[in-house]
């Protein structure tokens, strides 16, 4: 896919593989510029013009009459455009020997600045190697993300969050990797976050050098080869997990997809890293990773890193693990971040909120009291009651003795709590 190893994880992309096969016209291609492409455009083609022994307008007309454009478009490259279709620059190699067409391929690697494709106005960086931002943004686009393409030829590259907080994480690596920043709205039919980027350059270059493809990818969406073979993997794994992990109230990490390519790689990638995890089959169709319980697990760090700082998820992770939160300004206020930090599911039997109004009522109670009012599992009791203990809004006794039950006591003193920090 015109990806080259050269000398450890140093890969690098070749311009010249975007135009893979011959375009409908002149116009319909992608173009590259840079400050001496100039000086090199008019190299090549005197030293073409050198070995056929012709003069540059013949081989202007030449190529005109090869490619059948308008008689006007292509000696304008040949006299005075500062940017060049990629087209024609892979036309004017095939007129040397193989050696040669590597050493000007070579200088272009260098020199090239920008792409951009067709009339458009707008010119992409044009990343020349593999690096973490873009290792990042893969594993973004392979989570929460698509592209496009429109019966008009339009292709679109988006990603969807309910998180605004991580979709600007994506307009930064896209601005650091392209220097593009696409916009950000709010849905306005859905609960969540649309990062947008109409630039077909773009979009290309994932599918062409990443190998993304279009449409749907639930079931066939693996990390791409060239990420594989490099010393980014993690950095992939991070932008996957940070949009279709999950922190769970039982302070554990998970992450459950449906493309058994995709699990088998974050399997690979948590293995190499001696992350600790367990591995299972979910249903027919979804296979989970799953880390310990981070409150009681050295590792947490190293499972916290897989989250940018001052995410939702990474606050979310940091309250569960360490009660790292914010004191409420009032009971309300307390609740009302409680109830987003929880986001109660429509299966739900029963809310923070009522769990909190129990304990409030009642000052002193035992798990049983609670578990036999509202008929609970222990598994939901216990994930409920973390929160609220990380909050300081219910406090454990000391044990008094074997076979003696635990007594939990409502703290009534709102200076002492701390509820998690809220990204919107």
């Amino acid at each position: 896919m015109g990806n080259d190893k050269r000398g450890g994880s140093v890969k690098v992309f070749r311009p010249l593989a975007l135009e893979g096969a011959c375009p409908d016209n002149i116009n319909s291609c992608f173009y590259i510029k840079g400050q001496n492409l100039r000086m090199l455009f008019d190299a090549l083609v005197s030293e073409i013009c050198k070995r056929e022994q012709i003069a540059k307008y013949e081989l202007s007309h030449e190529i005109t009459v090869q490619i059948g454009s308008e008689k006007s478009t292509i000696p304008k490259y040949f006299s005075q455009k500062d940017y060049f279709p990629i087209y024609l620059f892979n036309i004017l190699l095939t007129k040397l020997p193989a050696w040669k067409q590597e050493k000007y391929r070579s200088i272009l690697q260098r020199e090239i600045k920008s792409f951009k494709f067709g009339a458009s106005k707008t010119w992409a960086r044009f990343p020349k190697r593999l690096s973490k931002e873009l290792s990042w943004l893969a594993g973004a686009v392979a989570a929460d993300g698509w592209i496009t393409k429109a019966p008009n030829g339009k292709e679109r590259l988006g990603v969807v969050d309910q998180n605004v907080d991580a979709l600007k994480l994506v307009q930064e690596n896209f601005m650091k990797g392209f220097g593009i920043k696409p916009s950000l709205k709010r849905s306005k039919k859905r609960d969540c976050w649309i990062l947008i980027l109409d630039c077909k350059a773009v979009s290309r270059f994932f599918t062409t050098f990443l190998g993304f493809g279009y449409g749907c990818k639930a079931k066939t969406i693996a990390e791409p080869q060239i990420i594989k073979n490099s010393h980014y993997r993690l950095d992939f794994a991070k932008g996957v997990m940070l949009f279709d992990g999950s922190v769970e109230l039982d302070s554990t990490v998970s992450i459950g997809v449906r493309s058994r390519k995709l699990i088998d790689d974050l399997y690979e990638i948590f293995s190499e890293n001696n992350f600790e995890f367990k591995f299972s089959r979910v249903n027919s169709e979804t296979w989970c990773i799953r880390s310990p319980y981070l409150s009681k697990c050295l590792q947490n760090k190293k499972w916290r890193s897989l989250f940018s700082i001052n995410t939702t998820k990474w606050n979310r992770l940091n309250f569960l693990i360490n009660g790292s939160g914010q004191a409420p300004s009032s009971e309300q206020d307390a609740l009302k971040k409680l109830e987003h930090f929880i986001r109660k599911k429509p299966t739900s039997k029963i809310s923070i909120t009522e769990i909190f109004n129990f304990a409030k009522n009642k000052k002193r109670f035992t798990k049983h009291h609670l578990m036999n009012e509202y008929g609970l599992s222990h598994a939901t009791f216990w994930k409920y009651l973390l929160v609220l203990r990380k909050s300081n809004i219910v406090k454990s006794e000391e044990n008094r003795g074997r076979y003696k039950p635990n007594y939990y006591t409502f703290n009534s003193n709102i200076g002492e709590w701390r509820v998690p920090f809220t990204v919107s």
